[in-house]
């Protein structure tokens, strides 16, 4: 039931924000992004966190399968460690790009699918 829950609540972030920027309203000058806001690059931060969030998959998915299997070695130790780091600095680069960003969860539909997305996924990584 959580799982349906959250997929729910993702999709429907996602829903208004294609909704918005598929099919952009006069009360936001009928382009996308509106106007006065500066995207951030998505060859910068946003794809350096795609690779933080798939290395730590893949470090957790290899010491998951260890353990199946009943290998208990210290590569096992290892993995967790790196995944946990390889969290920790995304979350600490989430922060950064809030920081940096020149738009707020109150510029608009913008923001709020911005902010609103990004924050929920970052809860949803670190709750695991």
């Amino acid at each position: 039931l959580f799982l349906v829950s959250e997929l729910m609540l993702f999709f429907s972030f996602f829903w208004g924000f294609f909704h918005s920027a598929l099919s952009p309203s006069l009360e936001i000058g009928c382009c996308w992004p509106p106007a006065g806001i500066d995207c951030l690059d998505w060859s910068k931060a946003p794809l350096h966190n795609t690779a933080l969030l798939v290395a730590s998959s893949c470090t957790v998915t290899s010491s998951h399968k260890y353990l199946k299997t009943g290998n208990f070695s210290s590569a096992v130790g290892m993995l967790l460690y790196l995944t946990v780091l390889l969290s920790a600095l995304f979350v600490k680069n989430q922060y950064g790009e809030y920081a940096w960003s020149s738009f707020t969860i109150a510029d608009g539909v913008y923001g709020s699918c911005f902010f609103m997305l990004t924050g929920l996924h970052g809860m949803h990584v670190m709750g695991g």
